[in-house]
């Protein structure tokens, strides 16, 4: 296959980055109320249902409830821990609109501007970077374009490579920019590639000096499967119990996934979130508005900037992601209002399925010290 470069002569340009690292405070509730209700509800998923994962729950800055179910590894029966990374699927979106929004701040790029201000060959006109953070784009999902176009599937594919194949295919797009909201992969690895082109720098390192060193997630990382062949051991996704889910050629591509992080890592960048001294509060804001009034007429949860927006309920404002990737299965919830937030990263796709309204339910019942 024939490949283009997406590059260019431009200078490279340095974004401000700023040390912030937040306060994390976990206090013993283990009598409250609200930690057995907790505790009851996953041990019997746990005993019942297969759940196999970690969850923390915290309120108002202070961790209430955190703990490990099951094993990392079924075959050497390694039992999950706390502060395991666990690859986070479609939650990585929400970390890469951070990126994408750390850069806006430091005027590296602008919301509005177009995909082809970065390539000028991409074949796709007049597609901004808000329209890819929000799933407005209507370009085509690379996870069922590439399929038939990638004939070697022993040898990993990059977002270089992706981005050559719509130049030279065009596949056909699904709908023009702006029509309506099409959740799609391609948008989160295309803002990947934008971050590399603008920072002269790669995804993975990017986001270790603007995130996760700042924030001191110290147990994040990028895994691309053409850096590292094999997928990390530390924590194994299964499709069921020892059914060991497979490490496929589109695990090169990042942005849209790939991103390896505990509870405590989702938890610190939860509280970095709350302060401007890390992200500008108005710049979030506008994140954590509602971008697609297709999906507001249909009463249906809202997309902004990389976070879904809940419908107004009795939890006030509410921003999560979801992910389910190759034997991971992930929940980043934030409820704003009440400063509550709610992390569920699981290795086993099968069994112990999770309702978001259950867990927003359990979680936020008011807790008690007896």
């Amino acid at each position: 296959m024939l490949i283009i470069s997406f590059s260019s002569c431009e200078e490279p340009q340095e974004a401000i980055i700023v040390k912030f690292i937040p306060e994390v405070i976990q206090y013993d509730y283990s009598d409250s109320m609200l930690f057995h209700r907790i505790d009851n509800f996953f041990e019997n998923r746990f005993r019942s249902n297969g759940f196999n994962g970690v969850v923390l729950f915290a309120k108002n800055g202070k961790i209430v409830y955190n703990k490990a179910f099951g094993f990392s590894n079924f075959s050497a029966k390694d039992s999950l821990q706390t502060n395991d990374a666990f690859q986070l699927a479609s939650v990585s979106k929400t970390i890469t609109a951070v990126a994408i929004l750390r850069m806006v701040e430091d005027s590296l790029i602008q919301l509005d501007q177009t995909i082809q201000d970065f390539f000028p060959k991409f074949p796709y006109e007049k597609i901004t970077i808000r329209q890819l953070l929000s799933h407005r784009s209507g370009l085509p999902n690379y996870m069922y374009f590439v399929d038939h176009i990638w004939e070697n599937k022993d040898s990993s594919i990059n977002n270089n490579e992706m981005l050559t194949i719509m130049q030279q295919d065009t596949p056909k797009r699904y709908y023009l920019p702006d029509f309506k909201y099409n959740y799609c992969n391609t948008n989160y690895a295309i803002l990947a590639s934008i971050i590399e082109k603008i920072t002269h720098d790669t995804y993975e390192n990017y986001l270790a000096k603007s995130i996760f060193e700042p924030l001191k997630m110290e147990n994040a990382f990028v895994y691309n499967r053409n850096i590292q062949p094999n997928l990390p051991q530390e924590v194994i996704g299964y499709n069921g119990i020892y059914r060991q889910k497979e490490n496929i050629y589109l695990n090169g591509i990042v942005g849209d996934k790939g991103v390896y992080a505990s509870v405590m890592d989702l938890y610190k960048l939860d509280r970095g979130l709350y302060e401007s001294k890390f992200i500008d509060q108005n710049l979030l804001a506008e994140a954590f508005t509602p971008h697609n009034p297709d999906l507001t007429r249909r009463n249906r949860d809202n997309y902004g900037l990389g976070w879904r927006i809940q419908r107004p309920s009795k939890y006030g404002k509410v921003v999560y992601h979801g992910g389910w990737w190759k034997g991971f299965k992930t929940y980043f919830i934030r409820m704003i209002d009440k400063d509550q937030t709610i992390i569920v990263l699981t290795n086993v796709t099968r069994g112990g399925y999770l309702n978001k309204m259950d867990m927003e339910s359990l979680f936020s019942q008011e807790f008690y010290s007896n």
